[in-house]
C-alpha cells in the first residue's frame, strides 16, 4: 500500500523547513492571517473531518483538523480538487443549448413537471436537508428515493482498530485513509485474509457478511440517506435531482446542483456553506459546519412550496 502518494498535503503540513508549500489563491504573496473553520470532507463516505481556511468570504485551502477521528489526515483529493467549493449559482436550461432562465422562468418549468415528479437526493444531501426534503414530498405526495448505493456498515471503528484477521473485496484507492489505517493496523500484528476473518471491508452495493463489515460508499453521506431509508430511483415522468448528479436519470430532469445529464440547473450551495450532519461509514454521526454564508437558502430555491 502506497499510501504516501495519496498525501503529499499532510507532507506540506508537516514539514519543517518550510521546503514544500501550497499555491494559495492569492494575487500577493502572504502571510495572510486566515481563519479556520472545522467541518467534513465531502469526498468520500469516510467523511474525514478536516478545516477549510477562510480570509473574508474567499475559501483559501482545506487543512488537517486535530483532535479528529482521522487524526488530522486529510488526503489529496479532499484537499486540493476543492470539491467543497463547487456551486451553482443561475438557473440554467439546456433546451436549444446552454442559456440562462429567469427566476420567473425557472418557476414556470418546475411547475409544468410536478405531474408525476420524484424526489431525488444525492449522497451531498444532509440528514437535515433530506428530513426537509421527506416532508416536501409528503405534502406533495411525490415519490422520494436517493443515489445512495445500498448497505449499511455492521462494523465501528473500534471494530476496526481491534480487529486481527482482515478480509478486503473493495478498491481502495478510492479511501486512501483506510489505507494509512490497515497499514497502522498490519504494524500490529493484523493480517489480510480471505478467510477465517473477524473483520470484513466491502464496497457498496453490498450485504453485511458474519463479522463487523464496514461499507465502502463513494458519497459522503450515503449511509445517513439509507439510515432514513432513501434508497433507489422510483420511476417517474420527471426528477427533482438535489446536490450534483453523475448519472442520467430516465425522464426531464432538474437539478438543484451540477450535472451535465440537467435539462435544468437550479441554485444550490456549495459544501463548504452548508450546515447539518453527516453519517459517515463507520456510522459516526459528524458535524458540517457552514465557512461562507450561502446567498440563498434551498427553501428559496423551489419557488412552488411557497
Amino acid at each position: 500500500m502506497k499510501e504516501q502518494v495519496h498525501f503529499i498535503g499532510d507532507m506540506i503540513d508537516v514539514c519543517p523547513t518550510g521546503a514544500l508549500t501550497e499555491k494559495l489563491p492569492f494575487v500577493k504573496p502572504g502571510p495572510w492571517k486566515t481563519e479556520s473553520i472545522p467541518t467534513v470532507c465531502n469526498g468520500c463516505g469516510l467523511g474525514c473531518e478536516m478545516n477549510i481556511e477562510v480570509y473574508g468570504d474567499m475559501l483559501v485551502r482545506a487543512s488537517s483538523k486535530l483532535p479528529s477521528w482521522n487524526n488530522g489526515h486529510l488526503c489529496d483529493r479532499g484537499r486540493f480538487e476543492r470539491l467543497w467549493e463547487s456551486k451553482t449559482e443561475k438557473e440554467v436550461t439546456r433546451e436549444s443549448g446552454i442559456k440562462e432562465l429567469t427566476g420567473d422562468d425557472a418557476v414556470k418549468t418546475i411547475k409544468e413537471h410536478m405531474d408525476n415528479m420524484a424526489i431525488i437526493l444525492t449522497p451531498e444531501v444532509t440528514q437535515e436537508e433530506a428530513l426537509y426534503f421527506k416532508k416536501l414530498a409528503a405534502k406533495y405526495k411525490l415519490q422520494i428515493g436517493s443515489l445512495a448505493k445500498g448497505g449499511i456498515s455492521t462494523a465501528r471503528y473500534e471494530d476496526l482498530l481491534n480487529s486481527r484477521r482482515i478480509r478486503i473485496d473493495a478498491d481502495l484507492e478510492r479511501h486512501p485513509y483506510l489505507k494509512v489505517l490497515l497499514r497502522q493496523i498490519q504494524n500490529n500484528g493484523a493480517q489480510i485474509v480471505e478467510k477465517d476473518y473477524d473483520f470484513v471491508i466491502l464496497d457498496a452495493p453490498a450485504e453485511p457478511l458474519d463479522a463487523p463489515t464496514l461499507i465502502l460508499h463513494s458519497g459522503v453521506n450515503e449511509t445517513g440517506l439509507l439510515s432514513l431509508g432513501l434508497e433507489g430511483v422510483p420511476k417517474a415522468e420527471n426528477y427533482l435531482v438535489v446536490g450534483n448528479l453523475k448519472e442520467k436519470l430516465d425522464g426531464f430532469t432538474i437539478v438543484l446542483g451540477q450535472s451535465k445529464y440537467a435539462d435544468v440547473m437550479l441554485p444550490y450551495p456549495a459544501w463548504a456553506e452548508k450546515d447539518g450532519t453527516i453519517i459517515n461509514d463507520f456510522n459516526m454521526e459528524l458535524k458540517v459546519n457552514s465557512v461562507r454564508k450561502r446567498k440563498v437558502a434551498i427553501e428559496e430555491n423551489l419557488p412552488f412550496v411557497l
